[in-house]
């Protein structure tokens, strides 16, 4: 039985864990907790995980070192996270990292380059009804490609359930196209304190949205992504996700720090390279503490 070690216990690290249907030992790493033995429930499945819970520090001490691990915290925390555990991991340890934006999951594969390292885009609707308690609320689908040259294919098969994603040998066009997405989006939702739909609805918002959609679109041409016009595929998400709240309007409202450097923030710095003017984003930007 193998060894699945995850860093970050929210809604996501607990939906992953649940993938592997008690088929291997899951261990949780986080920052205040000792080691211990937990459950949770995952709804409507009524399907019980079995985990447990340990520090950084303990690693080393009860723990073998870490061929498997997956990196679900906020873009922010990512690198320090798998810095502060980088001496227990293995020499052909594979870690697969799911953040929202661009930049961390690139830092990280920059500092670890023998490693190998995937990268996930997922549009998997979780949220944690309580400690013990994951509601699936809306089927989405996992995306992975390779961060690093010994990243492939049949060697993440070994450990990861390959049902639950699909495989791209070229993953940046994907994390691109879900950071138009983000970047239209989730930072409006917290300027203008709604949920997305409410963003097509309320004139001002849509007229703020088809600005950034502008820019976004002289950034996708330069880049050579087929999106543009970008307003049609955001317009898009906002229906299919209408009742919904942004993660950056809910940690905006918890008080939590967002993500808007790795969204807004990594398009500001593509379009400054590439020489393109952004004032739209820029003023998001500057709304939006980090």
């Amino acid at each position: 039985m193998q060894d699945i070690y995850i860093l970050g216990s929210g809604a996501m690290g607990y939906l992953w864990a649940s993938y592997f249907n008690n088929n291997a030992k899951l261990h949780f790493i986080t920052r205040n907790q000792t080691a211990e033995s937990f459950e949770f429930k995952k709804r409507p499945s009524l399907q019980t995980i079995s985990a447990t819970k340990t520090q950084p520090a303990q690693l080393s001490q009860n723990h073998s070192k870490i061929r498997f691990l997956i990196v679900c915290t906020k873009a922010f925390d990512a690198e320090k996270a798998v810095i502060s555990i980088e001496n227990n991991l293995a020499n052909d340890c594979q870690i697969l990292l799911i953040q929202n934006g661009m930049g961390s999951q690139q830092a990280i594969a920059k500092r670890y380059p023998s490693l190998s390292i995937y990268a996930c885009s997922s549009t998997e609707g979780v949220f944690k009804e309580s400690d013990n308690i994951l509601v699936h609320a809306g089927q989405g689908e996992n995306h992975i490609g390779p961060l690093t040259p010994a990243a492939k294919q049949n060697t993440l098969t070994t450990w990861l359930p390959p049902s639950i994603y699909t495989w791209h040998e070229n993953i940046s066009p994907i994390l691109w196209r879900k950071l138009v997405i983000n970047s239209a989006i989730n930072p409006l939702t917290v300027i203008y304190q709604c949920q997305n739909g409410k963003l097509l609805s309320r004139p001002a918002a849509h007229s703020h949205m088809k600005s950034l959609c502008l820019e976004l679109d002289a950034l996708c041409d330069r880049l050579n992504l087929n999106l543009a016009p970008t307003i049609n595929l955001v317009e898009s998400i906002c229906q299919s996700t209408a009742n919904n709240y942004s993660s950056m309007y809910q940690d905006h409202k918890h008080m939590r720090p967002t993500e808007i450097r790795y969204i807004t923030g990594y398009v500001i710095e593509e379009c400054k390279k590439l020489g393109i003017e952004c004032p739209a984003h820029e003023h998001v930007a500057a709304q939006i503490v980090s």
